[in-house]
């Protein structure tokens, strides 16, 4: 059975004022990548992907371009940990199908498309206040809220920010997380008379018609919006640090990437003669597990590598502590035997 999965499983889209934005980097250490306004990617003469040089618009410094997050579906083998592709469109793939009267079973189905599902919101101002320099130990029932001098549940809900879900699907899918876009879903926004600025979405997303191959997907964050409403409605609430600033709202926001497959399969039985018969049928797969957005603000300075990796750094816990390599680290005779992750020694 092959698996399906997002990447990346957290993506970073960052705010910006203008409508102009660049894809996200995808490789450590590198570049974001260059982009058209329908976000297909732009190339060199070699066919690499042209790395962004300017981040704001030209003719336009006061325009600070947004980056977009690009996800994918990749598809594993079982057991085969190294055999990650891509998924295409067209291509054929073992799915799981449920059904009411077979129960699960396991077909070849050809994928036809991608139904991408993203939910953005903000809910940072009905939370808990932030307090990373305590370290992160979860909140406590004392633990202080944002806005304290909200109680009202319905006026706590208030504070969030949620246009709701959003969904396309084809090779030229748009939707945006906009306020009164006619969806049924019981949108929260702040007051339109907050100032300076208005909330009136908190991105948006697209596929574009010369991504038909893989439907990657692409994902926008807010234009870097803020505002305030003061206890009164007209004095300034006092921002006082870089975070738990009650009275304020902005459209930093993130969410949930979900992804279901729809592929065609032959559906094979015998009819009431006991002719056996093939019918084509369309199925959907949901992937298993959803991949994350983040919007943050924006950065300039591409990602610096680091000198000691994960992997570096979880294999020397291994060896101190839990007796993986006794040879490099332990008690004598240096064995297995006398080492184990309970030994004195580690």
């Amino acid at each position: 059975m092959q698996t399906f999965k997002i990447h990346p499983a957290i993506g970073c889209a960052r705010i910006g004022n203008s409508e102009e934005f660049y894809l996200a980097p995808e490789q450590t250490g590198a570049l974001p990548i260059e982009c058209d306004a329908q976000g297909r990617e732009i190339t060199d003469p070699n066919g690499a992907p042209l790395r962004v040089s300017q981040f704001k618009e030209s003719g336009n410094p006061g325009r600070i371009k947004r980056q977009a997050a690009r996800f994918r579906i990749f598809v594993y083998d079982e057991n085969q940990l190294d055999s990650r592709r891509e998924l295409k469109i067209g291509d054929k793939y073992q799915f799981q199908l449920n059904t009411s009267t077979t129960g699960p079973q396991l077909v070849e189905g050809t994928v036809v498309d991608i139904a991408w599902t993203v939910h953005l919101a903000n809910k940072k101002a009905s939370w808990y206040a932030f307090s990373e320099n305590d370290g992160m130990h979860g909140y406590g029932p004392d633990h202080p809220l944002r806005n304290p001098e909200v109680t009202q549940p319905d006026r706590r809900r208030q504070l969030i920010i949620d246009p709701g879900p959003r969904t396309i699907s084809g090779n030229d899918g748009k939707a945006s997380f906009a306020k009164n876009d006619g969806s049924a879903y019981p949108q929260s926004f702040p007051p339109e008379a907050i100032q300076p600025y208005s909330i009136t979405t908190l991105g948006e997303i697209m596929t574009n018609e010369d991504d038909a191959q893989h439907r990657r997907l692409i994902v926008l964050g807010g234009y870097g919006r803020s505002g305030y409403q003061g206890a009164d409605g007209n004095t300034v609430p006092v921002i006082s640090s870089y975070a738990n600033n009650g009275g304020w709202y902005d459209d930093v926001a993130d969410g949930p990437v979900r992804a279901q497959i729809k592929y065609s399969y032959i559906h094979r039985y015998t009819d009431a003669t006991g002719k056996p018969v093939r019918k084509k049928q369309f199925a959907f797969y949901d992937v298993d597990a959803p991949a994350w957005l983040l919007v943050g603000y924006p950065s300039y300075a591409p990602e610096i590598e680091d000198m000691i990796t994960m992997d570096e750094a979880i294999y020397d816990l291994s060896v101190r502590h839990f007796a993986f390599d006794p040879a490099v680290y332990g008690t004598a005779p240096f064995d297995r035997q006398s080492n184990q992750p309970e030994s004195a020694a580690v």
